[in-house]
């Protein structure tokens, strides 16, 4: 219930949070089934809101992995900061600032991008940048994983990626629409 409220009152203050509820358990599961965590991998998470992928990812990586996560909202970033873990980098910033951040960071490339936040809330223009930016900085097995309560993001996608399919996840309040984009056709 702590965790419904949290959503709520950040959905009422921050335009930026896009859900009332946190994701299901369930969508959580079948969204991460998507990540092949038997190597050492990068994720890279845009809006973990509480942290419930957050977690549950790095239940799943191996020791040698690393998640670096994107949050604007103050009251999630709170709660991130509770869970104690070397391999998660939190930080405080727009999803649309990562690649300055890798680069001061010095990552050339990461494993995976998983994102929640609502691209719908973007302009289409930024919308269409933002998916050109993670395709440059997915490795070239990499691949984006997002989830939005809207199939609005399917034409930008088709755009900028290749290879894509979607997928819907009932399970979670509202439903979700899974997008999953590559750029090579061996994947």
């Amino acid at each position: 219930m702590k965790y419904r409220s949290q959503f709520l009152k950040a959905f009422l203050s921050d335009r930026n949070v896009a859900s009332l509820t946190p994701t299901s358990r369930i969508s959580v599961q079948k969204i991460c089934k998507k990540i092949d965590f038997e190597r050492d991998r990068t994720i890279v998470e845009f809006g973990p809101g509480d942290g419930v992928f957050t977690k549950y990812l790095l239940k799943h990586m191996t020791p040698a992995s690393r998640i670096i996560i994107f949050e604007t909202n103050k009251s999630f970033i709170n709660e991130l900061e509770k869970i104690a873990d070397p391999r998660l980098i939190i930080l405080h910033q727009k999803a649309e600032e990562f690649t300055s951040a890798f680069k001061n960071m010095g990552i050339q490339s990461v494993d995976y991008v998983l994102s929640g936040i609502p691209f719908s809330f973007l302009k289409p223009t930024k919308r269409l940048q933002l998916l050109h930016d993670i395709a440059k900085a997915l490795k070239p097995e990499g691949k984006a994983i997002i989830y939005q309560i809207s199939p609005l993001l399917l034409p930008y996608i088709q755009k900028v990626f290749p290879y894509r399919k979607y997928s819907l996840a009932w399970q979670n309040i509202p439903p979700l629409t899974i997008f999953e984009a590559w750029k090579h056709s061996k994947i």
